[in-house]
């Protein structure tokens, strides 16, 4: 009997003594702002983007929402087609073949259809996508963190760092979706006026962006919430349809 119960003991020990021993070599859990890093740096290398960002708003029974088709060659090439889902519809469009940008007049001094065109090349010095972004922010509908994250301009990017106010992992839909969120503010020292969520895939790609704001615009009926989300389908170095980046006049 001895015989026998020996061995199995020995090997019992064994067995103990490797669960015991600290396990070497294994990553430590990404943080949430490591994630939120990983998928502005997944954007940020990539040579082309291509898809759609749909924008719903809703306060009370009222809602309105903005779809946008993105496609992004890098360096210069930029497309950006908004359309305004209401009873007021309106479009908004951005064009750059690479060496011309054409987009809508800034709707306060614009005539019905006026656009304008640029040169991409300016003060000696070819604008990339992220330079062009920049000059047109003001002539579209749906200026949006997302749209801020896909295109990364360092200066758009710090701007929405400081509105989380912020940052932990938040329960999210599981199928390898986490979802990053806190409080949100409007910006970097204001007071927190609501929440925001980031859910991002296990890949590093921006799928959904949930944001909840506070108002209260008539003291009568108090306090409301606006809603607002962004469902994000955009690929990186996707397959591109060169026919968009002709340039509208």
């Amino acid at each position: 009997m001895e015989e026998r119960i020996m061995p199995m003991l020995t090997l019992l020990i064994a067995a103990t003594m490797l669960q015991a021993e600290p396990q070497k070599d294994v990553p430590a859990p990404e943080s949430p702002a490591a994630l939120v890093s990983r998928m502005i740096g997944r954007y940020s290398k990539a040579n082309s983007l291509v898809g759609t960002i749909r924008f719903t708003q809703q306060l009370a029974s009222a809602s309105i929402g903005i779809d946008t088709e993105l496609q992004v060659e890098k360096p210069s090439k930029l497309y950006i087609r908004q359309v305004r889902r209401s009873s007021d519809p309106r479009q908004w469009l951005v064009t750059s073949n690479g060496n011309m940008f054409s987009y809508n007049a800034p709707f306060e001094r614009s005539r019905p259809g006026e656009r304008l065109v640029e040169p991409v090349s300016q003060g000696g010095a070819k604008q990339d996508v992220r330079q062009i972004y920049s000059a047109v922010t003001a002539s579209i509908g749906d200026r949006s963190m997302p749209l801020d994250v896909l295109i990364g301009r360092v200066e758009d990017l710090k701007y929405r760092r400081f509105q989380w106010a912020t940052m932990a992992y938040l329960e999210g839909p599981g199928n390898k979706i986490r979802v990053v969120g806190g409080s949100w503010r409007e910006y970097g020292d204001a007071v927190p006026t609501g929440t925001y969520e980031m859910w991002i895939s296990e890949a590093g790609d921006l799928v959904k962006v949930i944001q909840k704001e506070t108002i209260s615009p008539d003291p009568r009926s108090g306090p409301q919430t606006i809603i607002s989300t962004w469902d994000v389908a955009v690929k990186v170095n996707a397959p591109l349809n060169q026919a968009l980046f002709t340039l509208a006049r």
